[in-house]
């Protein structure tokens, strides 16, 4: 099961990284604190397909989650409300997330992700998004659930 997953959300990436030459694909940095209020922080590619759906691949590093500290790979799709400047979103994915509190000792999750959030426009192909993403592992007995506010600047190219 852990394979199609990984297989999932490298597929999609790779379908986004293809439509990168159309100028419709985007790019974000994000730094943020997750709701234990420690650092957080993550990268994001997607692509446009149409107007108000995009499709993203993302990373990220979170410390001290309940004394683990994770990284995690995801994709999904995002839903923007029909807008100009300011573009409000929610979003849903699925991907993996790795658990760490000792070298040696690490825990490998399946992970469900929802969010929403706000885009503003900063100039031709800049902007910045704020936003809120809450993260699941699929082991629920594991109780590791997080979330994470950021700030991210993004680009269109």
């Amino acid at each position: 099961m852990k394979i199609v997953a990984f297989a999932l959300v490298f597929t999609i990436g790779a379908i986004t990284c293809s439509y990168a030459q159309d100028g419709r694909s985007y790019g974000l940095l994000q730094g943020g604190v997750t709701s234990s209020n420690k650092a957080a922080g993550g990268i994001e590619v997607g692509q446009n397909l149409g107007r108000n759906l995009q499709v993203y691949v993302a990373g990220g590093w979170l410390q001290n989650v309940q004394g683990w500290s994770a990284s995690h790979v995801s994709s999904g799709v995002k839903l923007m409300l029909p807008t100009v400047r300011v573009r409000p979103y929610v979003l849903g994915g699925l991907g993996a997330i790795q658990f760490r509190n000792k070298p040696q000792a690490s825990i490998n999750q399946f992970l469900a992700e929802a969010g929403a959030g706000v885009a503003f426009a900063v100039g031709r192909q800049g902007y910045i998004d704020l936003g809120y993403r809450y993260m699941q592992p699929c082991e629920v007995a594991k109780n590791l659930s997080t979330g994470r506010m950021y700030a991210a600047f993004g680009f269109r190219y």
